[in-house]
């Protein structure tokens, strides 16, 4: 440790010397601190920039999506006949009246009502069924109650097809599925139990189809529920007879969120990008926003305007988000919907060319610029956004690699300036020492000589 004398020989305040030369050395130091505090105030504003492509990349992957352009709804006049929704692209538009006539049903047949479902019946026999999968032989024996034949006859149902199920105090009999094609026949083979239970000995049940026209072209199904094979990807439900008329159309709803959601993360972008560079006084710099003046930050407005302003020439009549009521707000680089009723007209009557306008393909991989506008955008985003090649990644990157290189320079200057310190107070105590040393000297020879303390 250098040993800190402060003028005890020479009357100099050297600690106040040697902190006026410390404090020039740092102001060096100081500037490159300001540049450091400044490229993280950059880093943290890019950062945001990349936040907000990367919401507008994941809006704008939703409104590219296949799915956000072959959303269908279905309706259906009467509800009470029938219900059902789209499940596929291929789905038709159009309206259709679909009649039903007869419901599908199960083969079944009835008991007679019995004393009760929990108690003894005191009934003995066996009986047969033989059904669409086999033939089972059901034992009844004078213990079992209503519910014990029940469930012998359930436990049977994986050989025969037939279930059985109690209402109110009667047994029925019925096919585990409808259509038809489903049949099955009762035979007593011992005893009165068949016919103490209501049935009528070799009495045989069918089931029966789902009957109905589609515009008048007669249908069929073995089920009343997810059917999917009278129209083209859509499920219909039957849960009634008679006329009702259904509708398949385009999920324009859902089409015009997707599109809000985009037009919502473009303007926040847009927003920050001009906030970042605006001037609201050029003679004072806090009025100057940090990112004027940078390239990649006027650029992203620009080149992202660019793409979504031009015209598809492939389409005939909605060849501008114009035409189908989206443009800018007043606001140089922000968009809206400033038609709502124009945009919802060309998506019930101009649909494609709509789909085309946002995220249609070019006719080649080679011929880009015939991509849809908002798929355009996405690749422009998605470069943006490339690592090592994409703007935003080049800049933030480099701002931490200049940062590194700061802190390292600044790291140096502070030691070699700790360094330059301790030299000073070493000169200076050095300079003390020599000082003190010519006053002992000149007070030992002038007492040599006779002349200290004597009278003027």
């Amino acid at each position: 440790m250098t040993l800190r004398i402060s003028g005890l020989a020479s009357g100099l305040d050297t600690e106040s010397i040697i902190k006026a030369l410390i404090e020039a050395r740092k102001v060096p130091i100081t500037t490159l601190e300001e540049k450091v505090e400044e490229n993280n105030e950059l880093y943290e504003i890019w950062s945001e920039v990349d936040l907000g492509t990367s919401n507008l990349s994941a809006s704008l992957t939703s409104l590219n999506s296949f799915t956000t352009w072959s959303e269908k709804t279905f309706s259906s006049t009467f509800s009470t006949v029938v219900t059902g929704n789209v499940t596929g692209a291929i789905a038709s538009n159009g309206t259709y009246t679909v009649s039903v006539s007869q419901l599908a049903d199960e083969a079944n047949m009835n008991g007679s009502v019995q004393a009760s479902a929990k108690d003894v019946l005191n009934y003995s026999g066996s009986f047969s069924i033989a059904g669409n999968d086999g033939t089972a032989e059901i034992t009844v024996e004078t213990g079992d109650s209503l519910q014990d034949i029940m469930n012998k006859i359930n436990d049977s149902k994986e050989d025969t097809g037939v279930e059985s199920r109690i209402i109110g105090t009667t047994l029925v009999i019925e096919s585990s599925s409808s259509g038809a094609d489903k049949s099955f026949t009762i035979t007593s083979t011992s005893g009165t139990a068949l016919a103490d239970l209501g049935f009528t000995d070799g009495a045989t049940a069918t089931g029966k189809d789902l009957l109905a026209t589609v515009d008048s072209i007669p249908v069929t199904s073995s089920k009343n529920d997810s059917v999917s094979t009278l129209i083209s990807g859509v499920t219909l439900n039957f849960t009634d007879t008679g006329t009702s008329k259904i509708t398949i159309e385009q999920d324009t709803e859902s089409t015009i969120a997707a599109i809000e959601s985009f037009i919502t993360a473009y303007n926040e972008l847009m927003e920050y990008l001009a906030e970042q560079t605006a001037i609201s006084d050029i003679n004072d710099p806090d009025q100057i926003g940090p990112l004027q003046g940078d390239r990649l930050a006027s650029q992203i407005p620009t080149q992202s305007r660019a793409i979504l302003t031009q015209s598809i020439e492939k389409n005939e009549t909605i060849k501008t988000l114009y035409d189908c009521g989206i443009w800018t707000d007043g606001k140089e680089n922000e968009i809206k919907i400033v038609d709502m009723d124009k945009l919802q007209d060309a998506l019930e009557n101009n649909f494609q060319e709509v789909s085309t306008l946002f995220r249609g393909y070019g006719s080649s991989s080679d011929q880009r610029d015939n991509d849809g506008v908002t798929r355009q955008l996405s690749e422009y985003v998605a470069y943006l956004q490339k690592i090592e090649v994409g703007g935003l990644t080049v800049k933030m990157s480099g701002i931490v690699d200049d940062t590194i290189r700061l802190e390292d320079k600044i790291e140096k200057m502070n030691k070699d300036l700790e360094t330059y310190e301790v030299s000073l107070w070493r000169h200076y105590a050095s300079m003390e020492e020599s000082v003190s040393t010519i006053q002992r000297s000149s007070q030992y020879l002038l007492n040599a000589l006779g002349m200290n303390n004597k009278d003027d």
